[in-house]
C-alpha cells in the first residue's frame, strides 16, 4: 500500500464514530472499579465515560444518567446505571426505580445485595444469601484481606481479564440457579447484572 493510501486509511479510521457509553455509579468503589477497567482495557472503537452520582441512591443515579451531557456535542449510544438492590430497600421501591430507568432507556447493572458480591464472584461461585451488605463485605474480606471500599490499590487485583471472565461465568451460574428455581424477581438475592456491562468493556475473547 502506498504511503498516501495508508495515511488516507488511518484518517478514515480516526473519523469513524466510536461507540460512546456512559456509566453512572452510586459509590466511590464502583467509580474506582470502572475507571480502572476502562484504563486497563482500551477497546478500539469504544469510549467509556464514568460518572459518580450526587447521592448514593437509585433515584439519584437515574437522575444523573438522564441529565448527563455527552462530550463534544455527541450522543451516548448507551447509558448504564450501576447501583445496589440492598436487602434493606423495599421491594416496591426497587421495582419503581427499575421501571423508571427502563422508561428512560437506561440500562441497569444492579447487584443484590451490594457491589462487593460482584467482586466476590472473582474468588468463588457463591449462591448463598446474605443477611446484609455488611455480611457480603465480610465474606469478600475472608477471600481478600486487603480489600477496602473505595481504595484504588484494593481494586487493582480485580482488573485482570482471566479473573473477570471467571466472575462472569459465576454470575451467569447464579442466574441459572434462580431461573431453575422459578424465581422471577428481577433482583434475586444474591445476583448481579454488572457482568453484562463489564463484558462489553473487555477485549474480544
Amino acid at each position: 500500500m502506498k504511503r498516501k493510501d495508508r495515511v488516507s486509511s488511518r484518517r478514515a479510521a480516526s473519523l469513524r464514530p466510536r461507540k460512546l457509553i456512559l456509566v453512572v455509579v452510586e459509590g466511590e468503589t464502583e467509580e474506582c472499579y470502572f475507571t480502572l477497567l476502562k484504563k486497563k482495557f482500551k477497546i478500539h472503537g469504544l469510549q467509556v465515560e464514568c460518572e459518580l452520582a450526587e447521592h448514593p441512591t437509585p433515584d439519584a443515579v437515574i437522575r444523573s444518567a438522564m441529565q448527563a451531557k455527552a462530550p463534544r456535542k455527541l450522543a451516548y449510544d448507551e447509558r448504564w446505571i450501576v447501583y445496589d438492590a440492598d436487602v434493606s430497600v423495599e421491594h416496591g421501591t426497587l421495582m419503581q426505580e427499575r421501571q423508571k430507568a427502563i422508561m428512560n432507556d437506561l440500562l441497569c447493572a444492579i447487584t443484590n445485595p451490594c457491589f462487593e458480591y460482584w467482586l466476590l464472584l472473582h474468588h468463588e461461585c457463591c449462591t448463598a444469601s446474605f443477611n446484609s451488605s455488611k455480611h457480603c463485605v465480610r465474606r469478600l474480606k475472608e477471600k481478600d484481606q486487603a480489600y477496602r471500599k473505595g481504595e484504588e490499590c484494593a481494586l487493582q487485583s480485580y482488573i485482570d481479564e482471566d479473573k473477570i471472565r471467571l466472575a462472569i461465568v459465576h454470575a451467569e451460574h447464579s442466574w441459572r440457579n434462580h431461573n431453575s428455581a422459578g424465581n422471577d424477581n428481577p433482583h434475586p438475592h444474591p445476583s448481579t447484572t454488572v457482568h453484562v456491562l463489564v463484558e462489553q468493556l473487555l477485549p474480544p475473547a
